[in-house]
């Protein structure tokens, strides 16, 4: 994630993970894998990545909480930009204050979720119900006893225009919350 410890200790985003404390992980579930990486907080684990041809380096991370900020952006402008880097809990929360900062003369809204890997499908729903009036499709899912409709429950929170920006690296909850506004 941007400004994450993986970034802050090395790792780029086309990096392979090849091992984890000296275990090879190329036949491992990612589960398995992020069990093996994550642990007491403090400690160190050792991962071996590499870079597309580049030789295999080594990494010495040590734990620690991670604190993700899932809202940036500048809302003081003519054309107030927000960036969403993932969605969390508390990310519809965050977008909230951030849109309520926002000042009536702004034409339009810059969304930019390029990059964003999805996260919480619930997070990304609330985020969506912001711009949505009432009963308005978030979405639909499907499931073994029949389809159903998730629909915005309050009336719409923000209703200027939005512009919304993806990538190739934009995917899952982003990808949901993108189609509820287009």
């Amino acid at each position: 994630f941007e400004g994450g410890v993986a970034e802050k200790n090395g790792i780029r985003t086309e990096d392979e993970l090849i091992a984890v404390d000296g275990m090879p992980v190329d036949d491992a579930s990612v589960f398995f894998v992020g069990s093996k990486i994550r642990g007491v907080e403090g400690a160190t684990v050792k991962l071996a990545v590499r870079s597309g041809s580049e030789p295999v380096r080594t990494l010495h991370l040590r734990r620690q909480q991670a604190h993700y900020e899932s809202v940036r952006g500048a809302t003081a402008s003519s054309t107030p930009y927000i960036r969403l880097t993932r969605f969390v809990d508390d990310t519809d929360q965050s977008l909230s204050r951030r849109l309520g900062r926002i000042e009536g003369n702004a034409m339009a809204v810059v969304i930019d979720l390029r990059g964003n890997q999805g996260g919480s499908l619930l997070a990304a729903q609330r985020c969506a119900a912001l711009f949505l009036n009432q009963g308005e499709v978030v979405y639909r899912l499907r499931t073994k006893s029949g389809a159903k409709s998730i629909v915005a429950e309050k009336p719409a929170a923000y209703t200027n225009r939005l512009v919304l920006l993806q990538d190739e690296n934009t995917a899952s909850a982003a990808e949901v919350f993108i189609a509820a506004l287009t």
